[in-house]
């Protein structure tokens, strides 16, 4: 399934290769407090292959707060990826050129080797997100 930006015909892959989603990009619920989610996040095992969703640049690989374990790819025109709640298992390494479809991680568990959340985060999946120009962008919204 492929993902575009029709102004300049820019393509995005699944990340996972399940396509279901536990929740969406926008505002919600969570811990009884309504609060932003800027990405949408894909309910697969712990241990499930994690996809570039489109040839770029690795820019960071690490732990973000909030966040967990986290890859993002730098692409052309302004976008970037992110994909949290990572293993701690990186398959990637910053300055990486990786392509659409390369396996760049696994999900991760809830919690890390250090007994640290892996992120804010209920249990295993990926918190998938694309900026454009630094601002989120739907990824739901770039589905053909």
């Amino acid at each position: 399934t492929i993902f575009t930006y029709p102004s300049y015909n820019v393509k995005f892959i699944f990340p996972t290769s399940i396509e279901y989603i536990s929740s969406e990009y926008g505002y919600r619920e969570i811990f009884g407090k309504i609060s932003f989610h800027d990405g949408t996040d894909f309910p697969v095992p712990y241990k499930s292959n994690v996809y570039a969703s489109m040839d770029g640049t690795v820019i960071y690989v690490g732990f973000l707060y909030g966040y967990g374990n986290t890859v993002i790819i730098s692409h052309n025109l302004g976008y970037k990826t992110s994909y949290s709640h990572l293993d701690s298992n990186f398959l990637v390494k910053e300055s990486d050129y990786v392509h659409s479809g390369e396996i760049i991680g696994q999900v991760g568990p809830k919690y890390l080797e250090n007994g640290v959340l892996n992120g804010f985060t209920t249990g295993p999946h990926l918190h998938f997100c694309i900026y454009k120009d630094g601002k989120t962008v739907n990824p739901m919204s770039l589905l053909i």
